[in-house]
């Protein structure tokens, strides 16, 4: 990503065309000791391109960084978004190299899906921009990748990693490399000797691609660190104030929603080894919308929100509502029964629809028919002569009761969409204009020859 320089007092002049720092977010979860924790390194670089090359040797650190934190550490699944750096062949064949120089085997590389959000990543990113505005309040700028780590380490978060590096050194592929349709395969899973791609997790028995073939460095390229920090392990929390004694008499009204919310979330509170619930309401609410979860501890509200396992309150449903739900329950179980024409209680036994059928197809691109183009090309005409134009949307109904010589003019394959049809007479329009300019190019030379020849018959009359 990119983050924009920040100056306390800033002039018009600096506010505009700012040349943004390359920072790049991962975050680790983990299990240590039974409990569950989660590491945030940010790599920042005051010049980077965000290419495959710098994303890589980042991979590379963020792997040796997190084995040195939890030594057990044996596998890594990674999760990352539809960025072109990491959603391409040399992104992902370059973990067989890596797996071979790191203890920490990289055995899954999933890719979200597109416009689904980084998730964890962005939670972590508007904290750290959040301490970082607070810094700059205070009276500092960040404009450089060194005052961005300065900033962070003054801040008061938990499990951060801030490395301020350079890029690694420019270098070549061993073979350009290409994968079929690789913008459609979602998950790979690495083993000695090959990747199995899939569409989505899971689905069908996978695609095998050798690992030989596509060995991308001969090198694995490397960060250079310039500097880096660590924040503690643990959040410096003030002494908790008891919220009765947080609220005025004149807000008697408020304070019975609040106690009312967290009488409700006790429970919830007791379900985590880490909270200790005391007479006092919990001070920390999930901002999930309906969400009933309350901690004392801001620490096991962010794991509570990296599991995303959000509590609801039941509502009552009206008999409308139930049959709705069944009704979507019964669809979900992917079973399509057909009744027989004639009244009876036999019925045809369903079938069920495979795993996977709802797999974005390719699209395929196929050339209008003969019978096509001539039908669109007398509506068009048409259009032209009467002054009134056709509508695509009406030309698509008329397209679909139209006869010829008491048939069916088209079947139900050959039927087009109002945006074809629009598409197909935008084109006859351009036909239409560049033949007109032609026309007129050729009247204009005639023109000029005629002018030229009457000058000649002058100059011939005046001799």
């Amino acid at each position: 990503m990119k983050f924009l320089p920040l100056f306390y007092r800033e002039s018009q002049s600096k506010w505009f065309g700012k040349r943004g720092l390359n920072w790049h977010i991962a975050v680790g979860t983990y299990k240590k000791d039974g409990n569950l924790h989660s590491h945030t390194i940010v790599h920042i670089f005051d010049n980077a391109n965000q290419d495959t090359l710098t994303s890589n040797a980042i991979l590379k650190d963020c792997i040796v960084r997190l084995k040195s934190r939890n030594d057990s550490l044996k596998k890594a699944y990674i999760r990352s978004d539809n960025a072109g750096c990491f959603h391409s062949a040399e992104g992902i064949f370059c973990i067989t190299s890596l797996n071979l120089e790191s203890d920490l085997k990289v055995v899954q590389m999933n890719f979200a899906e597109p416009q689904s959000g980084k998730s964890i990543c962005d939670r972590r990113a508007a904290h750290i921009k959040s301490s970082v505005r607070k810094f700059v309040n205070e009276g500092n700028n960040v404009t450089t990748s060194e005052e961005f780590l300065n900033a962070v380490a003054k801040s008061n978060m938990k499990n951060v990693e801030i490395v301020n590096a350079t890029p690694p050194a420019d270098q070549n592929c061993k073979r350009t490399l290409k994968v079929k349709d690789i913008t459609t395969l979602n998950n790979f899973e690495y083993e000695a000797d090959h990747v199995v791609v899939f569409k989505q997790y899971k689905i069908g028995t996978g695609h095998k691609l050798l690992n030989e073939k596509h060995k991308v460095y001969n090198e694995f390229p490397s960060i250079t660190v310039v500097k880096s920090f660590m924040t503690s392990e643990s959040i410096k929390i003030p002494k908790q104030i008891p919220v009765q004694n947080m609220l005025v008499e004149s807000q008697s009204e408020t304070s019975n929603e609040l106690s009312i919310r967290n009488d409700d979330v006790v429970d919830d509170c007791n379900d985590d080894d880490d909270v200790d619930v005391t007479s006092s309401s919990c001070l920390y609410t999930c901002p999930e919308p309906n969400c009933l979860q309350s901690f004392q501890k801001y620490g096991n509200l962010n794991r509570h929100l990296d599991i995303g396992k959000h509590k609801y309150r039941k509502e009552g449903r009206t008999l409308s509502d139930k049959s709705k739900k069944e009704y979507i329950e019964k669809i979900n179980t992917k079973k399509a029964t057909l009744y027989k024409r004639t009244i009876s209680s036999e019925t045809i036994p369903g079938t069920f629809l495979e795993r996977g059928w709802a797999l974005k197809s390719k699209r395929t691109v196929r050339k209008f028919s003969d019978e096509q183009t001539s039908f669109l090309r007398e509506m068009f005409q048409k259009g032209e002569a009467t002054g009134h134009k056709c509508d695509p949307e009406e030309v698509s109904v008329t397209m679909r009761t139209t006869k010829k010589n008491g048939k069916r003019r088209f079947s139900q394959s050959d039927f087009l969409t109002s945006t074809q049809i629009s598409s197909y007479f935008s084109r006859l329009v351009l036909e239409k204009r560049k033949a007109a300019s032609s026309e007129f190019q050729n009247k204009d030379l005639e023109a000029e020859e005629y002018e030229n020849n009457i000058r000649s018959m002058r100059n011939l009359a005046k001799q």
